[in-house]
Parts: structure tokens; sequence; C-alpha cells
């Protein structure tokens, strides 16, 4: 409310050359001040949109540009917020901004580029798409895996939450293992999975443009397979480039339906 709401109520906004400090209590994040400031906001009822650039700390990322379409009525219901945001930064640290954003996993390294698309609602995050230019990359797929290491990650990202599981997509992807050296030259990947319920067992399904088999057993302690898939997997030692792949299952992965496609 207070000064919030009074600015949302505004026709339009704008500020230019200015300086922001960004104080996050909610995630009792450090102070972070932003020079070079301009920004527009445009007000029509519980319709926003916004636009600004703005030079974030050196060691934080270059200058950084974010638009933003939002729908919601007051500040302090932000709970009943849902919207579009766009952001782009050509370098920076990725992992920094985790401490100030809901970022859907969890990354402890990672510099280079980006640009990405987020949608919310509330204080979730719905979907989200990035391009992606990356160095010295540690991730967590889930916070209790272990990381994910990549010496570099280039190509599109795409995650989107569903009522029963989620899809998680990759487009002209490439990366190289940090720990094993082993570069995957790029590919398209899809990646649905489905939650076990009282009716049915989990199921998923993987279709890639080209799968380097090797690849995906050396990082199995990191994907969001339970220890009995990761076991069998490891005891599998599949190898090798399969190409134009689409698996399916139901409850146990590597006894479910396996069909190459021509």
């Amino acid at each position: 409310g207070g000064f919030g709401d009074w600015l949302l109520g505004q026709d339009e906004v704008i500020i230019r050359d200015a300086i922001v400090t960004w104080q996050d209590e909610v995630r009792n994040a450090p102070a972070l001040k932003f020079t070079g400031v301009s920004a527009r906001m445009v007000n029509g009822g519980v319709t926003h949109q916004i636009g600004f650039i703005a030079t974030p700390p050196a060691d934080i990322a270059a200058p950084i540009d974010v638009r933003a379409e939002l729908r919601g009525a007051s500040l302090l219901n932000m709970g009943e917020w849902t919207g579009s945001v766009y952001a782009r930064m050509a370098s920076g640290n990725v992992a920094a901004w985790g401490a100030y954003l809901p970022i859907p996993v969890v990354v402890k390294t990672g510099m280079g580029g980006a640009q990405a698309w987020v949608d919310f609602e509330g204080m979730n995050i719905t979907g989200s798409v990035a391009d992606v230019q990356l160095v010295d990359v540690s991730t967590k797929l889930k916070a209790d895996l272990p990381p994910l290491q990549l010496e570099n990650l280039n190509g599109r990202l795409s995650y989107r939450e569903r009522a029963s599981g989620f899809n998680f997509s990759g487009q002209n992807l490439d990366f190289t293992l940090a720990n094993s050296k082993t570069n995957v030259p790029e590919a398209d990947y899809f990646f649905q999975y489905s939650l076990a319920s009282e009716k049915q067992a989990a199921s998923g399904e993987l279709l890639a443009s080209a799968l380097d088999m090797e690849a995906v057993r050396l990082v199995a302690d990191a994907l969001p397979l339970d220890a009995a898939h990761r076991k069998r997997l490891d005891q599998f030692s599949p190898k090798g480039r399969a190409e134009n792949i689409a698996i399916k299952w139901s409850g146990d992965l590597l006894a479910g339906y396996l069909h190459l496609l021509a």
C-alpha cells in the first residue's frame, strides 16, 4: 500500500537517470544499488506496463534491460498478481541473482549472458524461457540433489509447471561436463514428467534429436530420478549416441517403452 499503490494509481510515471536501492526484506538479501536508472510505467486500472534499464554493481551484471506486463490491484496483495517479465543482460553473474529472484532451479555458479521470459501467478513462476551463453555452471535441478556441473552451457532452456508435474525443454543446446570434459554437441530435448497419483504411477516422456548415452549416465546423480532408476542406469552403463529418440515410461523408467523414431 502507501506510496507503492499511489504509483500504481498514476496514468504514467517516468524516471530518468536515477539511483535506486533494492532492499528485499522478504528474502533478507543484501541491498542492491542500481545507477543510471531510466524507467517508464503506464497504468490502466489493474494492468501495468513497465520498462526500465539500469546498471547494477559490476560484480553482479552489465547493464540490464527489463520489460513487464503485470496485472494486480495493490502491492498489499502480491499473491493475487499475475504477469510476464522479460529481462536481458549481456554478461553477469547468474548465481548472484538467486538471492533476489525466484529462479526455478538452484544456481550456485554461472557467468555469462542471458535473456529470459518469465510468467508468474502470485509468488510462483509458472513458466520460463531463457537463452543462455554461460561458463562455469553449477546448478541443482532439485534442492536435495547433487549439483550438475558444466564447463559451458549454450542454447534455449524452457520450463513450465503443470498441475500434475512439469515440462522441460532445450533447443539448440550444447554443453560440456566439468568433471569428465565430455562435450555434448548441439541437440534439441523435451522432457515431461507426471507425478504419481492414487490412480496411476509416475510417468514421463523424453524426446531428443540426439542423445549421448554416456553423458546421461555420468550426470544421473544430478537428475530428478529416484535411487532405483539411478542404480539401474549405472548397471546398464549405456554408451554411444542415439538420434531421433523417444522414450516413454510409466513406473520403472528402464523397464518402460522405448521407441526409436525413423
